[in-house]
């Protein structure tokens, strides 16, 4: 019964291991994709419209970044508590 449970403990870790990693994958492709429209729209858009939009898109990509740090260590240290 208790080799049953290790496995079982083990088989959840190792997934929630590799789905916290694909998730901190995507999360910083999208902090990038954000941080290179924010730069493109700064460059196309004249003036001030330029501006907001380059500083909307930076704190978009900044804000993705920390939750992604931060709440998915979270989830991980949850998962590792439960295994």
């Amino acid at each position: 019964m208790t080799a049953v449970l290790l496995a079982a403990g083990v088989t959840i870790g190792a997934v929630v291991g590799s789905v916290t990693k694909a998730l901190k994958a995507t999360c910083k492709a999208l902090v990038n994709g954000l941080k290179e429209k924010g730069a493109k729209l700064g460059y196309m858009l004249p003036g001030l419209i330029g501006q907001v939009a380059s500083f909307l898109f930076k704190t978009a990509g900044q804000v993705v970044s920390y939750l992604a740090e931060h709440t998915l260590a979270a989830d991980s240290c949850r998962g590792g508590l439960f295994v």
